[in-house]
């Protein structure tokens, strides 16, 4: 695998996020902070984009952005768009896809997003706001879930790469000949 610098969009709906986009990038990850605009047509716009990653808060609804009147919709229905549209591209042979980093405060964690379980799948990982955490530690986790990502897709198809996606050696093959794994690399996209 090639080492990349990677770029992606942190959405959210207070301006004052700007400064979470140029504090999680670094030397080998660009953010760009972007307010929420019209679901479909948004959402859209960020693919058409190839993103390698994409950060949301939960509540895109609170503010008005850029048009003016505040999104109607939550992280979690533009998370479900986003890997809608991604899944639709990597069928039709456009592969594309990207983590998905929910980044909220405390509280829309708690009281809307944990009980809120099917959300849950959409996202790669959780990162609190107002949390002390390094902006390094978050960078690294951002950077190891953008090359995840990129790796999963230099390794498509998967039935073909198995050795490679369980990090063996060929001549250990028959630890994977497993019928449900082999199966699920066969239909996965």
């Amino acid at each position: 695998m090639t080492q990349k610098n990677f770029s992606g969009f942190l959405i959210d709906d207070d301006p004052a996020a700007n400064e979470s986009a140029k504090r999680f990038s670094g030397e080998r990850i660009a953010l760009t902070f972007r307010e929420p605009e019209n679901l479909e047509e948004f959402a859209s716009e960020i693919l058409e984009a190839r993103p390698d990653i994409v950060i949301l808060d939960y509540r895109l609804d609170q503010r008005a952005g850029a048009s003016g009147v505040p999104a109607r919709y939550k992280a979690s229905a533009l998370a479900q768009q986003l890997r809608d549209l991604a899944g639709e591209a990597t069928s039709q042979g456009n592969g594309i896809d990207f983590p998905i980093v929910l980044h909220s405060a405390e509280p829309n964690i708690r009281e809307f997003y944990r009980p809120e379980k099917t959300a849950h799948d959409l996202f790669d990982d959780v990162i609190i706001k107002g949390v002390n955490k390094r902006d390094d530690d978050i960078q690294a986790r951002l950077l190891g879930l953008a090359t995840g990502y990129q790796l999963l897709i230099e390794l498509r198809p998967y039935s073909e790469n198995l050795t490679k996606l369980f990090g063996l050696k060929t001549d250990q093959e028959d630890l994977i000949d497993v019928q449900e794994i082999s199966e699920a690399a066969l239909t996965a996209i």
